[in-house]
């Protein structure tokens, strides 16, 4: 609130310095033409009928002033009204301003009470001693309906009529039962008061002898009961008295702690198994009476190693082209080759055959079987015989074949390609065989006659290649290639190109 200050409860707010004209002849303030905030017309209030009993006992100017300053704030406004009505409650004037704010100066109380504007402020009580002679003051606050009555302050709980008071502070009901410092409580209903009587506790029919070593007597609070004690016999390790025996040199000493007792058993068992008359040590491994079994000697908590037995597994999953057989005299068998294995790891079956493309493919390798062996035969492949060829051989395939020497045709010569340091490997076509040719005198024209046939290309195209470069590059390289080939005419005879010449040709 602006300009606040404090107020002792027998003062209220001055109204500033006198004036020379009576008070009788001061006008009284009237409200603000306008104001720009939400709330200035709760200030009205102030000066409205609702303080008239407070006007005449404390001038509501000053309030009134200072909560328009305060109008642009919406809680001070309220806190201006809340000081003014508190210094009215306390010179006795009431007033039930709350109502008239419209909802914005709400006094919120719990649901089981009611919102009074000048109650008084010392409460009808259940709790006597709460109340102090000649406290009759006035307190805005939350009170109990006029149909009940506070139990206690401490509480805050209010009852239709006092009932019992339980040992939390809280209201005990005529006819509700408790336990309280091991006494039996109940809310009388004729006298609605607390009677209590001592807790009936049974009495143990035999005390237990406490006779196993570790085991002494014990007073404590019954289960169902705290109230009620009984003896029983506890473990107290530190009364057990250990005399373990001496262990022989194949032996362990184990200290065992049994359900039930208190004091730990001391026994010597054996570290070695023995089976068939023979001692083994803990995780040895040995064959067993069975056949095809093996046993192991297995360590055992605080007991004596035990000899455990189990058959012999045995791998029956072989690589491929191998098979599982059994040997004779043993557990287990053995992988033995069913198939030929290629170098390139295939497998064939026996009367097949495979070709090694890596190497070349003019030899063929079949699968035999000879001994119960499974081996690869190599078989060349069959060439005619061409010793009787009178003209040129040529390798097609596997075999040579033999080529008359007029023959003019296309022939292939695989070669590398190179430009740049960039290169591949193509097969090269290019024109080769004998043509016809005649050179005679002409006496018509007194001179030679010739008439010239060559072995040249009569149908080509443009091919294309990628080269390879060092750095992982490729380029584009293009060239002629021959695709049919015959004697055709030509104008001079020259002599014949040689064989190996190529016919590329930079694009």
């Amino acid at each position: 609130m602006a300009k606040d200050w404090l107020v002792p409860g027998s003062c209220w707010a001055p109204t500033g310095p006198p004036t020379t004209a009576s008070r009788s002849s001061s006008p009284a303030p009237t409200a603000p033409s306008a104001s720009p905030c939400p709330t200035a017309h709760l200030c009205e209030l102030l000066l409205s009928p609702i303080f008239a009993e407070c006007h005449r006992l404390i001038p509501p100017s000053l309030f009134f002033s200072t909560c328009v300053i305060d109008a642009c704030r919406p809680e001070a406004t309220c806190q201006s009204l809340e000081a003014y009505a508190a210094l009215c409650r306390a010179r006795g004037a009431c007033s039930d301003w709350r109502n008239a704010t419209g909802g914005l100066c709400n006094f919120t109380c719990p649901p089981e009470k009611v919102y009074k504007s000048c109650g008084p402020s010392q409460p009808r009580s259940c709790d006597s001693r709460t109340q102090t002679p000649g406290n009759k003051g006035l307190v805005e606050g939350c009170f109990c309906p006029d149909s009940h009555i506070l139990f206690n302050s401490y509480t805050g709980i209010c009852v239709p009529e006092c009932p019992c008071v339980g040992p939390d502070g809280y209201p005990k009901y005529p006819g509700d039962r408790w336990v309280s410092n091991c006494q039996n409580c109940v809310c009388d209903k004729s006298s609605v008061s607390v009677r209590c009587v001592p807790v009936q506790c049974d009495t143990q029919a035999q005390p237990p002898e406490c006779g196993r070593p570790g085991f002494v007597p014990m007073i404590r609070p019954q289960a169902g009961s705290s109230c009620c004690k009984e003896m029983v016999c506890v473990c107290n390790s530190s009364t057990c008295q250990e005399s373990p025996p001496e262990c022989g040199p194949q032996e362990e000493l184990v200290r065992a702690q049994r359900e039930g007792d208190c004091c730990p058993t001391f026994y010597c068992v054996s570290r070695l198994c023995t089976y068939n008359g023979t001692s083994y040590g803990v995780g040895a491994t040995f064959p067993a009476a069975v056949p095809c079994h093996t046993c192991t000697c297995l360590p055992a908590d605080n007991q004596e190693p035990t000899v455990h037995c189990k058959e012999n597994t045995c791998t029956t999953t072989c690589p491929q082209g191998y098979q599982y057989s059994a040997v004779a005299g043993q557990c287990c068998g053995e992988c033995t080759l069913a198939a030929c294995l290629t170098p390139d790891g295939q497998v064939l079956q026996p009367n097949e055959t495979w070709v090694n493309s890596l190497v070349d493919n003019c030899t063929r390798y079949h699968c035999q079987v000879e001994r119960g062996v499974h081996i690869l035969i190599p078989r060349p492949e069959a060439c005619p015989d061409l010793s009787s060829c009178r003209g040129i051989l040529r390798k097609t395939g596997c075999c040579f074949s033999c080529e008359e020497e007029d023959s003019c045709r296309v022939r292939v010569n695989r070669t590398v390609l190179r430009h740049q340091g960039c290169e591949a490997p193509v097969n090269m076509t290019f024109c080769e065989g004998p043509c016809p040719g005649v050179s005679e005198y002409s006496p018509e024209a007194r001179a030679m006659r010739r008439r010239c046939t060559c072995c040249r290309e009569t149908r080509a195209r443009e091919a294309a290649v990628a080269l390879r470069c060092p750095d992982g590059t490729a380029v584009r390289y293009t060239y002629t290639h021959v695709e049919q080939c015959s004697c055709s005419p030509t104008p001079a005879c020259v002599p014949e190109a040689p064989s190996d010449r190529s016919f590329a040709q930079l694009s």
